[in-house]
């Protein structure tokens, strides 16, 4: 599993929303003299000055998200703006808008189904990718960390990324591991994660303020204790005590299954573009090419297709979706694609398609048939 940290997504996302309806107003430069003019005017802009997206709060306005500079005048989320205010008088601030930023982060989850059918958000500023299968595709586990993080510091967003066998252990090592073991080895979620922090383990403030109180501060050492004592010295959540639970899903005692945004396929063909494709003709021969391979598979499965997806993920990190149905399950190329004909005349590529995937997201059995003599 891949945890996908984003610490400053409502102000990327807010940020990288500005810039596509400048984008959309400005005229594109066609000429060379125009985009040095461009280019000049971007190098001229002012320097980032600290910045604040402000939601309320019990006692009066609070920071909900500061950017890279307010951080470094000592300003955090969670304080209240006349504090914030005092220390720092020029304060350029914006109201939050956290349906957005929830809308954002699905479909950044859904673009991300580019690496793995298997995507989920996480929290309010983090995804989860289960890559089991899919890893050497892009060459290894750590080539594919670093293509992920690659694509998304091209989006615009900040982001830190942490691998191990289980969800638990990659959040801990994306949020709290060191630069250089971000990627726990096979069966070493324990060893990865036992000099992390308590908070390492997704506590509550008041459990991981306990645990401190207690000289329990790495994830080992609270590890190392028996756990009838821990369990009857932490209050019981529900079922049992929440550090055990933690404790237990970080280390793989306990299952903690991940639920994808979009149902993972029966069958997949993916292509990945030398170059983005920005018309229809692009896109008509990229489905071409993915059709015979999504046929073979499901003809070698004994399948047919009642529902097929094209999705096509933009340079942007956009992602366009169009389906086909069908009354009975079939796996006819041709006859698939001239359903797709009429379906892809509203496909908008943007800045261009690097990558296209056909996805059978229902399928059904269907006996092979003697179609000649």
């Amino acid at each position: 599993v891949i945890s996908v940290w984003l610490p400053r997504w409502p102000i990327d996302r807010l940020r990288r929303e500005r810039l596509r309806r400048a984008r959309a107003r400005a005229r594109p430069a066609h000429s060379p003299a125009a985009e040095a003019a461009e280019a000049a005017k971007a190098a001229a802009a002012p320097a980032p000055v600290p910045f604040a997206l402000v939601a309320p709060g019990r006692r009066g306005p609070v920071l909900w998200a500061v950017n890279r500079e307010a951080g470094a005048e000592g300003l955090r989320p969670g304080m209240r703006l006349a504090d914030a205010r005092a220390l720092h008088a020029g304060l350029v601030t914006a109201r939050a808008d956290p349906a957005a930023d929830r809308q954002g982060l699905e479909r950044l989850a859904l673009w991300c189904n580019r690496f793995t059918p298997w995507c989920a958000v996480d929290g309010e500023d983090g995804l989860l990718l289960d890559i089991t299968g899919c890893a050497h595709l892009f060459g290894g586990e750590a080539a594919l960390m670093d293509e992920i993080a690659a694509r998304v510091t091209g989006l615009g967003v900040e982001s830190r990324l942490g691998l191990a066998d289980t969800s638990g252990a990659a959040w801990a090592l994306a949020r709290f591991g060191p630069a250089e073991t971000r990627i726990a080895a096979p069966g070493g979620a324990h060893t990865a994660i036992a000099g992390l922090p308590v908070e390492a383990l997704r506590l509550a403030a008041e459990d991981a303020h306990l645990l401190r109180r207690l000289g329990l501060i790495t994830i080992g050492a609270v590890e190392g204790l028996p756990r009838a004592s821990l369990a009857r010295r932490f209050p019981c959540r529900e079922r049992g005590s929440a550090v055990l639970a933690r404790l237990d899903r970080a280390l793989g005692r306990q299952a903690e299954p991940i639920v994808p945004m979009a149902p993972p396929p029966a069958c997949l063909e993916r292509l990945a573009l030398p170059e983005p494709l920005i018309d229809r003709a692009g896109l008509d021969a990229a489905l071409a090419r993915l059709m015979p391979g999504l046929a073979a598979s499901l003809e070698r499965d004994g399948l047919g297709v009642r529902r097929l997806v094209l999705w096509c993920y933009r340079v942007d990190g956009g992602v366009v979706r169009r389906a086909v149905a069908t009354a009975r399950a079939t796996r006819d190329g041709d006859h698939l694609l001239r359903l797709f004909r009429e379906t892809l005349e509203t496909v908008d590529p943007g800045f261009g398609i690097d990558l296209a995937a056909l996805h059978a997201e229902r399928v059904e059995p269907l006996a092979p048939t003697q179609l000649s003599l």
